[in-house]
């Protein structure tokens, strides 16, 4: 008897995609990579939205995979079919970074930097974000600090937020204490405040 004849009910995502998606092997065989795989779709259309659709990204399809063949464009993906990496550096981008950055869960390097984007840095107490390891939103109009959820991030080795708008006269850009022992890169040049605190 074959192992996944006991799989009777399609995982919760499945009647959220679009028709097709999970429907044929290997995704009826995998359920939770298939599930992977839409989320990650998910997040990034809503990442797209929240940058006001930008004319590069029109070949983000919501019936495409991102890490398909031929997969979508400035998206890598690693060997389990998960998106690894974004790279929108120097894109003309404007807009907000929603809180879908955080739940891409085998993201690795996310660069952002030289656009125009505004707001603060979104919140990462999903859980997820668990391998990102480099992020880099230098030179754009980031304002606030750095959320005390990102803490959560245990795998950060490099964070570059210089030339924002980040901090004040009296607020201290708190960085994660596991930083300073594993002598990870943080830049913060060209902010109201350079200076940084940590919490354990």
């Amino acid at each position: 008897m074959s192992p996944f004849t006991a799989v009777q009910n399609p995982p919760a995502c499945v009647s959220q995609t679009p028709v097709g998606d999970c429907s044929a092997a290997p995704c009826s065989v995998y359920p939770s990579k298939c599930c992977d795989t839409i989320n990650d779709k998910a997040h990034l259309l809503q990442v797209k939205a929240a940058l006001g659709n930008p004319a590069f990204l029109l070949s983000w399809d919501r019936y495409d995979s991102p890490c398909g063949s031929p997969g979508w464009q400035w998206v890598d993906c690693s060997w389990e079919g998960k998106v690894s990496r974004l790279n929108f550096s120097d894109m003309g981008l404007s807009g907000t970074l929603p809180t879908n950055l955080m739940q891409l869960s085998a993201l690795e390097v996310l660069d952002l930097s030289h656009n125009s984007i505004y707001g603060s840095l979104p919140d990462a107490s999903s859980g997820y974000g668990s391998r990102l390891a480099v992020v880099d939103v230098s030179r754009n109009l980031l304002t606030g600090t750095l959320p005390a959820s990102w803490r959560n991030l245990k795998s950060l080795r490099s964070l570059n937020m210089s030339y924002n708008t980040l901090g004040n006269d009296n607020l201290s850009i708190q960085v994660p204490f596991a930083f300073a022992r594993a002598a990870a890169h943080v830049v913060l040049a060209g902010n109201a405040h350079q200076d940084c605190t940590t919490w354990a």
